[in-house]
């Protein structure tokens, strides 16, 4: 199925937000006890109240579910914004779904939806914690919950979390925002060695664009163009990263004279990619970035496809600011940026 740049997507599911093409389903389902399940409650709404929530709600945002493989229609889940804490801006956000059709129950759409929104909602700034409540008497929910992460608090109500509760005893689960612990790393000017070393790794497509050949060798030893050797304790190269232009993409819109504005490149290795490693890496290039070159702005170019690198970044702060399509191969950026912050 053809997936519009608003939809959330991963291979199983998509969340396609609500919308006058789709609004007349998500009301339908709302209101029929049988698509919202025996653990849901029709609420007491008109059609035209729940199609205002769903299409103008200014703290919620609604989806209808389908299935990635054929576009088919599965059910509805929300997200929705609180502000516990009246001294705080940090954002609390609910999760809610359904799975209309009873056939279509427990084969796993419900936890690829939750942990789809769990890695989005969790690459956001501000957001203090993710949470959901559910029957105590739905184990399946709550195994589901479990699966994707979530953590049971307990029974509600609960001091902090001042939901309206249900009608039924039920159970909070709650996805705290991670840590950030900058990792102990030795960065210093890449060596030769180290450079011919970088340009064996090689990365699972589509990955792979950022394989480096022996030919970019004198280019990652010249000091000129500030590329850097990220050692563990041990002093094993885990990574690299660059500074200044030379992290920058053709097509971009960078604008001369910015030196106010450092653009910065990452590159783990490969064997390191994918084990949660790369926010406390990225944290401490950044770190070292900050002390060494004073910047006011910190700013990234990623590939679109590279959602995994567009999420480490946006935890530590990072925001897009533009898109572009470089010309030579077609390929979508997408530039983030953030205000340096002032070592301590």
């Amino acid at each position: 199925m053809d997936i519009s740049d608003d939809c959330l997507a991963d291979e199983r599911v998509v969340l396609e937000p609500a919308g006058p093409s789709n609004v007349a389903l998500l009301i339908e389902w709302t209101l029929d006890p049988v698509a919202q399940g025996p653990y849901k409650r029709v609420p007491d709404m008109t059609r035209q109240e729940l199609r205002e929530l769903f299409l103008d709600s200014p703290d919620g945002w609604y989806f209808l579910i389908r299935r990635a493989a054929d576009g088919e229609p599965l059910g509805r889940f929300y997200y929705r914004a609180y502000r516990f804490d009246p001294g705080s801006d940090a954002v609390d956000w609910e999760l809610n779904i359904f799975i209309a059709d009873p056939e279509e129950r427990g084969k796993g759409y419900g936890s690829a939806v939750q942990k789809l929104a769990l890695d989005h909602l969790l690459a956001l700034p501000g957001k203090r914690s993710v949470f959901a409540t559910t029957f105590a008497s739905n184990r399946a929910e709550r195994r589901a919950l479990a699966k994707v992460g979530f953590r049971e608090v307990g029974c509600l109500p609960h001091p902090y979390y001042a939901v309206k509760l249900p009608p039924e005893g039920s159970i909070l689960y709650v996805v705290e925002r991670p840590a950030v612990t900058v990792v102990n790393v030795d960065i210093h000017p890449l060596s030769r060695q180290q450079a011919e070393e970088s340009a064996t790794w090689r990365y699972d497509p589509p990955y792979d664009l950022y394989d480096l050949q022996p030919e970019h060798i004198p280019l990652l030893v010249d000091p000129a163009n500030r590329y850097c050797a990220v050692c563990d304790e041990s002093g094993q190269l885990v990574g690299t990263c660059c500074f200044g232009a030379e992290a920058r993409v053709a097509g971009g819109d960078y604008l001369e004279g910015e030196p106010a504005v450092l653009d910065v490149g990452v590159s783990m290795h490969p064997g390191r990619v994918g084990r949660g490693l790369g926010t406390g890496f990225v944290a401490s290039i950044l770190e070292f970035a900050q002390e060494t070159f004073a910047p006011e702005t910190l700013r990234v170019t990623i590939a679109e496809f590279n959602r995994r690198s567009q999420r480490t970044f946006q935890r530590l702060g990072f925001a897009e600011t533009s898109r572009f399509t470089r010309n030579s191969d077609g390929l979508v950026f997408v530039q983030l940026e953030r205000e340096a912050q002032a070592p301590e």
